[in-house]
């Protein structure tokens, strides 16, 4: 999936490259883990999403129902439409 992010320190617009994934050190008993390129391969948490205005620009019908599954752990109601 690619995602829009604007860098807390600069203020510029950066697309990333995402993969749900439960096959990550950071995915525990299951839970998917949104996997960066850009970072190496660095998990992205709730904090980095919301800090950074993330936004999905382009999904598959696949990952749009992981991604579901990753945002159900939020606080916040969260909703992507492929």
């Amino acid at each position: 999936m690619k995602i829009q992010a604007t860098d807390i320190f600069n203020g510029k617009v950066v697309t990333l490259t995402g993969t749900l994934t439960t096959d990550h050190p950071a995915s525990s008993y299951g839970q998917p883990v949104l996997s960066i390129s850009e970072w190496g391969g660095g998990a992205m948490d709730y904090a980095n999403w919301i800090l950074a205005g993330c936004e999905v620009v382009d999904i598959t019908v696949a990952e749009a129902e992981a991604f579901q599954v990753w945002t159900s752990q939020f606080p916040l109601d969260c909703e992507v439409m492929p």
